[in-house]
C-alpha cells in the first residue's frame, strides 16, 4: 500500500526497535510503500519501503493518508493543475481511467481530489466526480485467493469422486465442474497476485 506521511516528522529505523539505528527522518508529505505490521516488545511497527529502495520501520501509530486506486465513472473529466476550475487543464480523462487518489483539498466550499494517473500525471479533479474504488493487488489477498481457490477445487473434486463411486453399480453421478473451474481460476488469480504484488 502506498501512502503519504501526515505527521510533521517521523524517524525511520533500521529494525523494529526504538533503540535501533535511525536511517532517516521522514517529513510530512513523504510518500512510501507500506508493508506488513509487526509487534515487538509490546509495540507495533510498520515496514516501509522508500522510493530509493531502502527499507526500514516506523511506529504503527504514525498518521498517514493511504492512496486509493479508483476508476472514473464519467467521460471528459478535466484534470486541473490547481484545486480550482479557473486553473489550467492539464489533461482530460475518459471513463474507466484508473487513478490514485492521493489527497483531498477543500477550497471555496468545494472538495477537490488530488489524483495521479498510472503514467504519473498529477493534478486535481472535482470532488463530485463519480468514482469506483478498485482493490489493489497484495500478497495477503493473493494468499487468501490461493487458499479459497484450492478449497473450491478440492471440494468439487471430492463431490465428483464420492458421487462417481456411489454410482459405480449403476446410476448417475455429479461432476462438479462449476466448483472446480471457479476454484482453479481463483487459484491462478491468487498466484498471480502473490507473485506480482509489491507487498
Amino acid at each position: 500500500m502506498r501512502a503519504r506521511i501526515i505527521d510533521p516528522q517521523v524517524k525511520l529505523y533500521s529494525s523494529p526497535e526504538a533503540n535501533a539505528l535511525s536511517l532517516a527522518t521522514l517529513v510530512a508529505g513523504t510518500e512510501v510503500e507500506f508493508g506488513k505490521t509487526i509487534k515487538k516488545d509490546g509495540k507495533k511497527w510498520t515496514e516501509v519501503l522508500m522510493p530509493s529502495g531502502q527499507k526500514g520501520y516506523i511506529p504503527a501509530e504514525t498518521r498517514i493518508f493511504p492512496f486509493r486506486l479508483g476508476a472514473l465513472l464519467a467521460n471528459n473529466v478535466p484534470l486541473y493543475t490547481q484545486p480550482s476550475a479557473d486553473s489550467l487543464v492539464k489533461a482530460t480523462f475518459s471513463r474507466n481511467t484508473k487513478i490514485y487518489m492521493t489527497d483531498v483539498v477543500r477550497t471555496e466550499n468545494q472538495d477537490w481530489v488530488k489524483v495521479r494517473d498510472l503514467s504519473g500525471n498529477e493534478g486535481y479533479i472535482s470532488g463530485r466526480t463519480p468514482l469506483r474504488a478498485l482493490a489493489e493487488k497484495s500478497k495477503a489477498l493473493g494468499r487468501k485467493n490461493i487458499i479459497s481457490g484450492a478449497l473450491w477445487c478440492i471440494g468439487g473434486i471430492v463431490v465428483t469422486v464420492i458421487t462417481y463411486n456411489a454410482a459405480s453399480g449403476g446410476g448417475s453421478y455429479v461432476v462438479a465442474w462449476g466448483a472446480i473451474l471457479f476454484g482453479f481460476v481463483q487459484l491462478i488469480q491468487g498466484i498471480y497476485q502473490t507473485v506480482t504484488a509489491k507487498s
